[in-house]
């Protein structure tokens, strides 16, 4: 003999189910704006992220802070795509969440670019304080260029000349950036100054290309901008 189930019973579970289920969890959240500062770039408002409602403004503005995004430099200022800058939030005002410049490195896809066969490929490390009082650790990059009265396949630089050349590379750093401010050294770096100043001094010594500033890193920044 066949059992029945409780059909009101199933009824109100299928009910129950059904509500779970049209509970949206965006609606428990909110948007802010990420913004960086208009002193760098001509574009400010970059995007936005979302939180879940908080009880005061600063319990909001505590669980922003510290949040790092990303903006590729074409979206920043519409030129030099290959670049991306990191920001971290440190300030909520309004709706708009301030970040500060946190960092910059090149794309993947340049980085592999630099690289070439049969080439002496140059790095240098620096570490600069600037006038804000942050410090700056600056990855610099050049590849050695063949000239057309080479025959030879490779275009290879003496031990001497890549201890010169990165010479070079140092003294290019202290002078553009040690003692500049953030905005006036991001400029520079977005404007390929320093990338030019690099190949021309490096240039003097043995041929150059790829010369970049390939990556900053902030070591260390003022409490208040924490």
């Amino acid at each position: 003999m066949a059992i029945k189930a409780d059909n009101k019973k199933l009824h109100k579970a299928s009910k129950k189910q059904s509500k779970k289920k049209e509970k949206d969890s965006f609606t428990k959240k909110e948007t802010y704006n990420l913004t960086v500062p208009s002193s760098m770039f001509m574009t400010t408002n970059v995007g936005t992220t979302i939180l879940t409602k908080q009880s005061t403004a600063a319990i909001t503005e505590r669980k922003l802070r510290g949040r790092v995004f990303e903006v590729n430099q074409g979206e920043l200022q519409g030129d030099g795509t290959f670049r991306k800058y990191k920001f971290v939030c440190t300030k909520l005002v309004g709706r708009d969440l301030k970040g500060v410049f946190n960092g910059m490195e090149l794309t993947t896809d340049k980085q592999k670019g630099i690289v070439r066969k049969w080439h002496t490929l140059i790095e240098a490390v620096s570490d600069v304080t600037t006038s804000d009082d942050v410090k700056l650790r600056i990855f610099t990059v050049a590849v050695t260029k063949k000239s057309a009265a080479l025959t030879k396949k490779h275009c290879y630089a003496k031990s001497s000349q890549v201890k010169e050349i990165r010479k070079a590379m140092f003294d290019v750093v202290k002078e553009e950036m040690d003692g500049q401010s953030v905005v006036e050294i991001v400029k520079k770096i977005a404007s390929d100054k320093i990338d030019k100043r690099i190949e021309e001094m490096g240039s003097l010594i043995y041929p150059l290309q790829n010369c970049f500033v390939s990556k900053v890193k902030v070591l260390k920044r003022p409490k208040e901008e924490e």
